[in-house]
């Protein structure tokens, strides 16, 4: 099953999974990575496919969000945990929202820009934009402005060569 959630079904998915929480008693707090936090926090595009988040206790939110994705028929993987390996040591999130049983936290936009130049998918159109959208809204106009900010949360060596040309094509284009 393939989901497209909008910004009014994230934040559906997201308060039924408090609901849920709350039903069990559980408080949990939340991380939002990827394109979850480039539709809610920066309306920078119209939706996802899932969201990115790392969370405690990962199984009762788990278990909750199985519960969120059979009521809402949505993917089973609505919900994942696989940006845990491109964390930084260096994790920067804010508040977003704060609900009866869980706390949302969302990358800021310095650290969202340097998760998406180390990943940097050059033929996935989402990440492209985002790259480039955040690179506007910061107004990073040379590649060292942006090696500045990336090398804040990573260092060089994890940063494939791909990344510097994509940066490079996006301010040259």
């Amino acid at each position: 099953m393939h989901t497209f959630m909008n910004k009014q079904k994230l934040t559906a998915c997201l308060h039924s999974l408090n609901e849920k929480l709350c039903d069990k008693n559980i408080l949990a707090d939340m991380h939002l990575y990827g394109g979850a936090v480039m539709c809610l926090a920066f309306d920078a595009r119209p939706g996802t496919n899932d969201i990115d988040a790392v969370f405690v206790p990962k199984m009762e939110v788990y278990n909750a969000a199985k519960e969120v994705a059979d009521e809402l028929s949505l993917s089973d993987h609505w919900l994942n945990d696989g940006v845990k390996g491109f964390l930084s040591e260096n994790n920067e999130v804010t508040p977003f929202e704060q609900l009866s049983n869980l706390r949302i936290y969302t990358a800021t936009e310095e650290y969202m820009f340097a998760m998406k130049a180390l990943s940097c998918r050059t033929d996935n159109v989402n990440d492209m934009h985002d790259i480039k959208f955040l690179m506007a809204r910061m107004d990073i106009s040379t590649v060292d402005q942006a090696k500045e900010i990336i090398y804040k949360y990573y260092p060089a060596n994890r940063i494939l060569p791909k990344t510097y040309y994509a940066l490079e094509e996006i301010l040259f284009n």
